[in-house]
């Protein structure tokens, strides 16, 4: 059996014998599919469908996926983010523990006036994702490397500051922040 498409016994590619014609043929975007198609698929036609494969073949699909950043830079940066999460986290926890004594004062005030009732007070409470830059930062300082090497999850993450958490951290914090 050939090297091509396993379900072929000639090995021929999924088109047939005749390979796309005309102005298909000079397209740039068919072009680089068959670049990838001749290096990934044609050549090893099983590991195209394992993780590593994938990887490498949307890597060379979507052309940046990765960036060197400076260690110190990057260090500096993840420092910068985590001050700012110190200090919403912060703020946050004053407009909550506010809200909560605003609203047990409350209960306490109407239960004074004998008008018992079931005390049910449930307000979210701001989590503190420090541990997740501290671990970061740690690793960084660790690090022996000058340079890194992050993909477009990692940058978003350190660099952006857009970790998975942000939505609902970002939703607490509007709830109890004075700004």
């Amino acid at each position: 059996m050939g090297s091509g498409h396993p379900d072929r016994e000639d090995g021929s590619p999924s088109w047939g014998v005749d390979p796309p014609h005309g102005d298909l043929a000079n397209d740039p975007i068919y072009q680089r599919g068959k670049e990838i198609r001749r290096k990934y698929i044609d050549t090893d036609w099983r590991s195209q469908w394992t993780k590593k494969g994938i990887r490498k073949r949307m890597k060379e699909y979507r052309g940046l996926s990765e960036v060197l950043l400076n260690k110190d830079a990057l260090l500096e940066q993840v420092r910068e983010n985590y001050d700012s999460h110190r200090e919403k986290f912060e703020e946050a926890m004053v407009g909550y523990k506010a809200k909560a004594i605003e609203l047990l004062e409350e209960h306490i005030q109407r239960i004074k006036d004998n008008a018992p009732e079931k005390v049910f007070v449930q307000l979210p409470m701001p989590e503190d994702h420090s541990k997740d830059y501290e671990r970061v930062i740690e690793m960084l300082e660790w690090s022996k490397d000058t340079d890194l090497e992050l993909d477009e999850s990692e940058f978003a993450t350190y660099v952006l500051d857009q970790w998975g958490w942000q939505e609902g951290f970002a939703q607490t914090y509007a709830m109890y922040s004075k700004s």
